[in-house]
């Protein structure tokens, strides 16, 4: 029903109630993206790796380089590759596409089993665990991988995504023993 009459205020304040909900999703993905899984993970292993520990990261861990531990990173038909080495080198975008083998996520699942030896260290850092865990009949042979390197380790963090908190996978870290491997 029209009244005649004008209302000025109405169509600034339907603006900003529809304004309300999309800035306070705006504020949740930024808080999600300043709180990485993947960054907290970091910093949990600056925290309670020792100096000269060797980590193995899924992700592409570059604020872990500078520290002193010894960083593995899963690269396919590679094995698993000590990180700085393979920045210092600069190494090509075609030599890597060939290392992943044509896989489509660089990850501990996809390390050639041969060379899954040399991806022992003493922690794990590990964003793609939960994806073959959850379905190993699909994924039979990645999980063997991520069970032969985790058996005997005890998981020592879990870090969950929480919608409007955390953003990206569940990062999950075990330690291995200090000793013989």
């Amino acid at each position: 029903m029209r009244t005649g009459r004008r209302l000025p205020l109405l169509e600034p304040l339907a603006a900003m109630l529809l304004m309300v909900p999309m800035l306070q999703a705006a504020q949740h993905r930024a808080a999600e993206r300043a709180n990485d899984t993947r960054q907290l993970a970091s910093a949990w292993i600056r925290t309670h790796a020792p100096p000269g520990s060797t980590v193995l990261v899924e992700h592409s861990a570059i604020d872990l380089v500078s520290g002193p531990w010894n960083l593995l990173f899963p690269l396919g038909s590679a094995g698993c590759i000590d990180a700085r080495k393979l920045l210092a080198r600069n190494i090509r975008y075609a030599e890597a596409e060939t290392l992943r083998s044509g896989r489509p996520v660089v990850d501990l699942g996809n390390v050639d089993l041969p060379r899954l030896d040399g991806c022992r260290a003493r922690y794990l850092v590990l964003s793609h665990y939960d994806r073959y865990r959850d379905d190993r009949t699909h994924y039979a042979s990645e999980w063997r991988r991520y069970a032969a390197l985790t058996q005997g380790s005890t998981l020592r963090q879990v870090i969950d995504p929480a919608p409007g908190l955390r953003g990206g996978p569940a990062v999950y870290i075990f330690e291995r023993v200090p000793g013989p491997l």
